[in-house]
């Protein structure tokens, strides 16, 4: 049961950190720069 909370935790970092990084990419295209990371 842990396990499959940790394995679901998980994925549903990777899925934000994925969207992160889009949204990243997107605002540097854009000329926006991110001083905050």
């Amino acid at each position: 049961m842990t396990k499959n909370r940790i394995k679901r935790n998980n994925n549903f970092t990777q899925q934000n950190l994925s969207n992160l990084l889009k949204i990243m990419l997107t605002l540097k295209q854009n000329g926006i720069k991110i001083s905050s990371i």
